[in-house]
């Protein structure tokens, strides 16, 4: 009787432990923003394909909060420690957080650079925010897009070498939003029409350049005519040479 009674005992307390090992592990952020409308309930069904939910992170590892709670974040009691989307000047800073930390990136991929904040800063696009405010700029999520981000190497990445082109032309070549910026809107017609576009979106072949391969990524400014031979020099190497 008694080792019928302790073995109910252990299949109760295995069960409890179970079920607070699952509380532990549940995500309700997941769970109540997949009941929220289309706005609200999007990031829920990007994340699966997400770099970042691959490798195990959870939406409180960026917005903070307790992903335990069965009811809503509050954003006013300091205890939950919710951070909410952050603004456009914000993000860089937002992003950095965990990017710039060799640290804490090492044990993720260590061939990762963790200095893309500091050439941000010296972009074109990192000036007019972070100097000037102007929040139309290109910031990490305009390229890298929010919630289903991918590895550079995918080819399901916005930043993938035959993406590249389109993303940029997202910005660059809409007329309306580039209003104010004197920027030419064709370069996107332009490339696609040279012997670079042609290999590279015709043909798929990633050797050929796109815009980042000749503009930077993270601390990407406009190439001075002094300039030019340096960077057509960095694939044409004889060329330049001869040049």
């Amino acid at each position: 009787m008694k080792a019928k009674f302790l073995l109910i005992s252990l299949a109760v307390a295995f069960f409890s432990a179970t079920q607070d090992a699952r509380a532990a592990d549940e995500n309700n952020c997941m769970a109540c923003h997949a009941k929220l409308m289309k706005k609200h309930s999007a990031p829920v069904k990007l994340y699966s394909r997400d770099i970042h939910s691959q490798v195990g992170l959870v939406c409180s590892d960026c917005h903070g909060g307790d992903p335990g709670r069965e009811r809503r974040h509050n954003r006013s009691d300091p205890a939950q420690n919710f951070l909410g989307a952050p603004g456009a000047e914000q993000i860089p800073a937002f992003c950095n957080h965990c990017h710039g930390n060799a640290g804490y990136m090492r044990s993720f991929n260590p061939t990762l650079p963790v200095d893309q904040l500091v050439k941000y800063r010296t972009s074109r696009h990192g000036q007019l925010l972070l100097e000037k405010g102007d929040t139309r700029v290109a910031n990490c999520v305009s390229c890298h897009s929010v919630h289903d981000i991918r590895q550079a190497g995918d080819p399901g990445s916005s930043v993938y070498d035959t993406n590249i082109p389109e993303t940029c032309a997202g910005c660059h070549s809409d007329q309306e939003y580039m209003a104010g910026y004197d920027v030419p809107t064709d370069q996107y017609t332009e490339y696609a029409a040279s012997v670079h576009g042609a290999a590279l979106l015709e043909r798929g072949d990633v050797g050929a350049p796109a815009c980042n391969d000749c503009h930077g990524n993270h601390g990407a400014v406009p190439v001075d005519v002094a300039d030019i031979f340096q960077v057509c020099g960095m694939c044409h190497v004889n060329n330049e040479r001869l040049y």
